[in-house]
């Protein structure tokens, strides 16, 4: 929900890219080798969850690979690191994201290419 959240936003901006969210929810889980073909040529932005553990890093790398095997042109990660919510928590994923401190807004400039 948070990347249609910012992708809303961006289309009132008046900003009319083309973007496809998608989630996979929890570490645990792989890409199903049947949907790998939908990746080829395409532009890929993994926000991964900052657990302390550093499971989601590591399972987000792991995607990575996998995706860019199966023909991404490009793959990014977005950096959370050094972000805060307005109560002063870290920002640990893109949901955590929407609360950002006002201050810190602008180092979501960059969220969406």
């Amino acid at each position: 929900m948070a990347a249609w959240h910012f992708l809303l936003e961006r289309f009132h901006q008046g900003e009319a890219k083309h973007y496809l969210p998608l989630a996979i929810l929890g570490r645990s889980q792989s890409i199903n080798p049947s949907c790998l073909h939908h990746f080829k040529g395409m532009n890929v932005r993994i926000f991964p969850h900052i657990d302390k553990d550093g499971g989601g890093e590591s399972k987000a790398r792991e995607w990575a690979e996998t995706i860019y095997h199966a023909g991404a042109k490009g793959i990014q990660r977005f950096p959370f690191e050094g972000l805060h919510q307005a109560t002063g928590e870290t920002v640990t994923d893109l949901n955590d994201a929407i609360f950002i401190h006002p201050s810190q807004t602008p180092k979501l400039q960059f969220l969406l290419p």
